[in-house]
């Protein structure tokens, strides 16, 4: 039985920023899967616009990325000292329904 990918992100990487060095395999890996999103059509819902963008160049695609990329050793993941919801680490806060700060 083939289960649904998108079941396992319950928590996930925000792609507000990068840097890296040029042609980092994970920055091509995720440029991959939007250009040719890897989630099966039937679990993307384009009646629900906010699901949808999460899922072909949101988080969730971003997530299922990296999760997928054999070699995490090469990845720096920044995070806060001190968990806040809606929070990314101490340099973005996220107000909802397209409003950044």
């Amino acid at each position: 039985m083939k289960t649904n990918r998108l079941q396992s992100l319950s928590d996930q990487l925000g792609q507000y920023a990068f840097a890296s060095k040029r042609k980092h395999d994970f920055l091509e890996k995720f440029i991959y899967y939007i250009m040719n999103n890897p989630i099966p059509k039937n679990e993307l819902t384009s009646s629900n616009k906010e699901e949808y963008i999460l899922c072909t160049t949101g988080p969730r695609l971003l997530t299922l990325a990296y999760m997928e990329y054999h070699n995490k050793n090469d990845i720096i993941l920044l995070s806060p000292q001190e968990y806040k919801p809606h929070q990314f680490g101490d340099y973005g806060v996220h107000h909802m329904m397209g409003s950044w700060k």
